[in-house]
C-alpha cells in the first residue's frame, strides 16, 4: 500500500491518492513526463515493492515491442481517468459525500488506509473525519469500519 503525496514549498503534504498492488498497482511520477524534479512523492503504509523504470528504460521497451506499448499507454490513460475522477468528484461534493462515494467505490481505502490520510485525501480535519465516519457507519450499521 502506497500513498501519492504532493509536498507543498511549506513541507506540508497533501495526499493525492492512495495504490495497492491488486486494484491500483501502477503509479506515475509528474516528472516523468515534465522531465523535471517532482513535489510529489510516494510513501509506503505497508512493507512493499515499488520498481521503478526510468523513462528511457519505457522508451527502450516501447520501440523494441508494440505489445508493451500498447499496455504502457492504456495504463497511462486509466490511471488519468481514474485521477481526473477522482478529483471532479472530490471538487464537486462536499465531504460527507465524498466520504460515502469512497464507502461505495473504494472500500478497500477505508479498510487499509489509517483515518488520517484519507481526512489529508478528503482535505479536511482528522476530527471532521472520525465525526463523518461515524455518522456515516451509524447509518448503515456499522459496514466496513476500519481504524
Amino acid at each position: 500500500m502506497f500513498l501519492h503525496l504532493y509536498v507543498n514549498s511549506h513541507g506540508d503534504e497533501s495526499v493525492v491518492g492512495f495504490f495497492v498492488d491488486t486494484l491500483h498497482p501502477f503509479l506515475a511520477s509528474v516528472s516523468y513526463i515534465s522531465h523535471s524534479p517532482s513535489d510529489f512523492e510516494i510513501k509506503a503504509l505497508e512493507d512493499g515493492e515499488l520498481i521503478a523504470f526510468p523513462r528511457p528504460h519505457i522508451e527502450i521497451l516501447s520501440r523494441r515491442y508494440p505489445a508493451f506499448t500498447v499496455f504502457y499507454q492504456e495504463v497511462i490513460l486509466l490511471m488519468l481517468a481514474k485521477n481526473c475522477t477522482i478529483y471532479a468528484v472530490r471538487q464537486s461534493n462536499n465531504s460527507e459525500e465524498l466520504l460515502r462515494y469512497l464507502y461505495a467505490e473504494y472500500l478497500w481505502i477505508i479498510n487499509r488506509v489509517p483515518d488520517k490520510y484519507i481526512a489529508r485525501f478528503m482535505g479536511i480535519s482528522n476530527e471532521w473525519y472520525c465525526k463523518l465516519k461515524k455518522k456515516l457507519l451509524a447509518a448503515h450499521g456499522n459496514a466496513g469500519s476500519a481504524g
